[in-house]
């Protein structure tokens, strides 16, 4: 796992709202990752505090919204990090796509352990590739 250095990410998207204050109101093919600035602003500071879900919606927000995939998947593995089940299976289709097949069955496996059965279609995906 990469060391995410949570205080840039928030000082990131602090700054990402000051600059572009119309863009947190736009939509996204997924609509339902529409976050308004006032209510974007107090996901940032609920993930500060480490409010999982609100980290969830951040990266959400950035992959479909913004389209800052980068930044989004950061977000979602620090989401993983703390325990996401959804976000652990999301990081193992991440790296999975990346080629990355032990950090993908790491994930995978995590998100198994928390509840999210379809992880294991990623885990038995992998070893028939291997």
């Amino acid at each position: 796992m990469r060391e995410i250095n949570i205080k840039d990410r928030i000082d990131c998207a602090v700054k990402l709202m000051e600059n572009y204050p119309n863009l947190s109101g736009k939509r996204s093919f997924h609509s339902s990752h529409y976050i308004a600035q006032e209510s974007f602003l107090d996901k940032i500071a609920a993930a500060k505090n480490g409010d999982i879900e609100s980290i969830f919606d951040v990266a959400q927000f950035y992959r479909h919204t913004i389209r800052d995939r980068q930044e989004g998947w950061l977000w979602m593995e620090y989401a993983a990090s703390l325990g996401d089940a959804v976000a652990q299976r999301n990081m193992a289709i991440y790296y999975q796509s990346e080629g990355d097949f032990v950090s993908a069955i790491v994930w995978a496996e995590k998100a198994l352990g928390g509840g999210e059965s379809d992880a294991q279609d990623i885990i038995d995906e992998i070893r028939n590739i291997q």
